[in-house]
């Protein structure tokens, strides 16, 4: 008698599997309906859909707010906007310049404070942070004078930097502001170090040097930059405060005074956009970069 042929359900009976328990391969839409859940979609994007939600909030919020103040003073969004495109095309009688021209301008005087900022406080913050003898010769000093706001020393930087240019004193009045947060960041970065890691590079031999440079520079390396984003910051509010000042001619800080004292208020909330934005821009770009180091 010739025995009957054994199905496929039977074949998955005898090797225990079921058929219909899905331990064999997962049919090729499975893969699909994931990708498209909308779930997983809002937590993989959930950064950007949460700034656009705040950010169109912000706008709604200062929308009403403009409505229901009904004051020249404080114009609404599409005026500021208006206002900001223009900026960028026309002067004013009292302003020849443009826009791009006042941002330029800001951005010079930040960028030379920033530069010279880092290339005196990072090397003295890996000092710092190395040396016990060298924090405590230096650490008061720094203590006293870290809490005095940059601006405070803006008429001293007028009277002293009076035969050169009012540039220098704007530049100073930013080194400032951008100084001490890289300094202290950089300090606690050198001093958060695993001491084994030194243990390890004096028992291969290493010289001071090649400790500094081979395990300290890149191990502190982040906390570095997050002495630098923060320090840009506190850089670029300085320095709009300073050029608000009668002495110092040009940038964002002076066009938002000079808009102001012609009631061309649309034109002022234009200056403090482009302020925000600039801000915002180099904040994240540092953080980019530091993100990056911290992979």
């Amino acid at each position: 008698m010739t025995p009957e042929p054994v199905t496929g359900a039977m074949h998955g009976e005898a090797d225990g599997r079921d058929a219909t328990s899905g331990t064999g391969p997962a049919p090729p839409d499975v893969g699909r309906k994931r990708a498209r859940n909308p779930v997983a979609i809002v937590k993989r994007y959930q950064t950007p859909i949460l700034w656009a939600i705040g950010l169109v909030a912000f706008i709604l919020a200062w929308w009403l707010l403009s409505i229901a103040v009904d004051k020249p003073y404080l114009p609404p969004p599409d005026a500021v906007l208006s206002a900001l495109w223009g900026s960028f095309h026309e002067t004013t009688p009292n302003d020849p310049h443009l826009m791009q021209d006042h941002i330029a301008s800001s951005l010079s005087r930040v960028g030379w404070g920033f530069l010279i900022a880092t290339l005196l406080a990072a090397p003295l913050g890996y000092l710092v942070g190395y040396s016990r003898i060298l924090e405590n010769l230096v650490g008061p000093t720094v203590e006293l004078l870290r809490p005095i706001p940059p601006i405070a020393w803006l008429p001293f930087a007028i009277i002293f930097f009076a035969n050169a240019q009012l540039m220098t004193a704007a530049v100073f009045i930013i080194f400032l502001g951008i100084f001490f947060p890289i300094l202290i960041n950089t300090v606690d970065g050198v001093k958060g170090i695993d001491k084994q890691l030194f243990d390890a590079a004096k028992s291969l031999g290493a010289s001071r040097l090649q400790i500094i440079l081979k395990v300290i520079i890149p191990a502190s390396l982040p906390n570095m930059m997050t002495g630098m984003r923060i320090g840009i910051g506190v850089g670029w509010m300085t320095i709009v405060a300073a050029e608000m000042t009668p002495v110092l001619h040009g940038g964002l800080g002076w066009y938002i005074w000079n808009r102001a004292d012609i009631f061309r208020y649309d034109e002022m909330f234009a200056g403090m956009l482009m302020i925000g934005i600039i801000g915002l821009a180099m904040t994240q770009s540092i953080s980019l970069i530091e993100r990056w180091l911290r992979r």
